[in-house]
């Protein structure tokens, strides 16, 4: 595939993402009555359902956005030369239970989804089974425990005792599953392909990598799914924190140096000659510019990280030549030098750089380096980190995040607003 036509993919490949919102957009050219609160009840009704399914992906939007920030400067993607504790606190790599409540809005999305199959599985009876809304409420299901999975150190669920994290990527897996079953049935092939995706990056993560590749492997090259951001609700954090409020930073991570040799266009940053400093008052700003816009979204499933997906099954069982090809052939879509390796180890090491260039900003990498066994000392990206400012952790930095308690505990019904 050509450069082009991958740079334009997000474009033309995000059908689903635009339908789900779209009848939020649409209606505020029309006359709209506004019934004011309702009864939770009122919510069993199939006119509901598709404002219940336009909630769930407005909820995830929200939860990636919280996460995304604050993993970002955790994980290296951005340095958080910041005037808020919380993001210094992140960046350091030691995070407090002061901190936790920037977790809540993650934990609260698989409730909300799960309340909203509930009622739907009720109303439709077997016509759940074919029901495209049935189909997009199992993807957010399983994105949203994706994010769990990939982000926090421990699996709470309904308040109970902490549990191994894979425990949210069996749940996205298990949704993930039923999305594919129900979105086949229903004829709509962009969830069957979004959901297909979603799985197999959860699959990788439970070492299950025939399955995962197998699956990887129905999702074309020009395919993307986004989490959709907004002027009028929901903005994009990183973009307003990092050309607005200077809150997070190009400078002092890997990325500085990788975009200033390489000019990958998947990693840009800029200086603006009106905003010299971060927000600490002290640090040059370098902007980030793969989000430009408050309104810039942020990619949930690609072709490009299928790709990857194939490539470090082939290296990890040592046909790192090929693996390696792949990779290249990914970086010659926006002409970048090839990666170069002599061994299976030195093939992996390019693998991983090569997934923090594809995922850049995504709030994925706390999911690779679980899978890569954990240790940020090995982390290639957190090592430069920790090179050009010293004063972070790195041998015991925190590189998930906690909390003690689930939202999810929340069972009492709620009076909601519905414009209709």
């Amino acid at each position: 595939m050509s450069k082009k036509n991958r740079a334009t993919r997000k474009a033309a490949a995000r059908p689903v993402a635009t339908v789900t919102l779209a009848f939020g957009l649409s209606v505020a050219a029309c006359d709209v009555i506004n019934p004011g609160q309702i009864l939770d009840t009122d919510l069993n009704d199939q006119s509901a359902f598709r404002v219940l399914v336009n909630g769930m992906a407005g909820d995830f939007a929200d939860a990636l956005d919280d996460l995304n920030w604050n993993n970002s400067v955790m994980m290296g993607d951005l340095s958080g030369t910041s005037a808020y504790l919380s993001r210094i606190r992140h960046w350091e790599g030691r995070p407090t239970s002061e901190d936790a409540t920037d977790y809540d809005s993650a934990h609260a999305v698989p409730w909300v989804v799960q309340d909203g199959i509930e009622r739907m599985r009720e109303t439709l009876g077997a016509a759940f089974d074919t029901s495209p809304l049935a189909a997009e409420a199992h993807l957010w299901g399983g994105y949203a425990n994706r994010l769990l999975g990939e982000t926090m150190c421990q699996a709470i669920i309904e308040g109970g005792a902490p549990e191994s994290r894979e425990v949210y990527l069996q749940r996205a897996d298990e949704h993930f599953t039923e999305a594919i079953a129900i979105a086949t049935a229903a004829g709509e092939e962009q969830i069957r392909l979004a959901a297909t995706g979603g799985r197999a990056s959860v699959r990788i993560n439970l070492s299950e990598w025939d399955a995962a590749v197998a699956d990887a492997q129905q999702v074309p090259d020009d395919f993307g799914f986004y989490a959709l951001y907004h002027t009028t609700g929901t903005g994009n954090t990183i973009w307003d924190e990092s050309q607005s409020r200077v809150n997070l930073n190009v400078k002092y991570t890997w990325f500085e140096a990788y975009y200033d040799e390489t000019g990958d266009p998947r990693t840009p940053w800029f200086r603006d000659a009106a905003i010299v400093t971060a927000a600490d008052g002290a640090t040059p700003q370098l902007m980030q510019d793969k989000y430009s816009s408050q309104e810039a979204d942020v990619a949930l499933t690609t072709g490009g990280e299928m790709r990857l997906i194939e490539a470090e099954a082939l290296i990890r069982e040592g046909q790192w030549e090929a693996g390696l090809d792949i990779v290249n052939d990914l970086r010659a879509e926006f002409d970048v030098a090839p990666w170069t390796a002599a061994s299976q180890a030195e093939a992996m090491d390019a693998l991983k750089k090569e997934r923090a260039i594809e995922l850049w900003l995504e709030t994925r990498r706390s999911g690779d380096l679980y899978r890569w066994g954990g240790d940020p000392t090995q982390d290639v990206i957190l090592v430069a980190m920790k090179e050009n400012a010293p004063h972070v952790l790195l041998e015991d930095r925190a590189t998930c995040c906690s909390r003690t308690t689930h939202i999810g505990a929340w069972r009492t019904p709620r009076s909601v607003t519905l414009f209709t």
